[in-house]
């Protein structure tokens, strides 16, 4: 790999600087890069919720549905959306 001055660096944005190894990256943006990338359907990830339920003045209401909680305070999905923040669900042990 060639050299880079320290003000090439800084003109990169974030997203070039971890591609290519420096600072944030480091020898870990090679292993990111080698990963499968993690997708799955909503439905079938732990932070999807069809009913999303919030108390209204003391009275629990359902206020959304189809929700997913990871992106902000829940935004709206289908269930059958995907992507790439994708965690499945924990397995229910009995």
């Amino acid at each position: 790999m060639s050299e880079i001055s320290e003000t090439e660096i800084k003109s990169m944005t974030k997203e070039q600087n971890y591609m290519r190894g420096y600072k944030d990256g480091k020898s870990d943006a090679l292993k990111l890069l080698k990963q499968e990338p993690k997708t799955g359907h909503c439905k079938d990830c732990k932070y999807f919720e069809y009913d999303s339920v919030a108390r209204v003045d003391g009275v629990p209401l359902i206020v959304a549905h189809e929700i997913c909680s990871r992106w902000g305070d829940g935004c709206k999905t289908r269930e059958d959306g995907y992507c790439f923040l994708f965690e499945p669900k924990e397995s229910e042990e009995i």
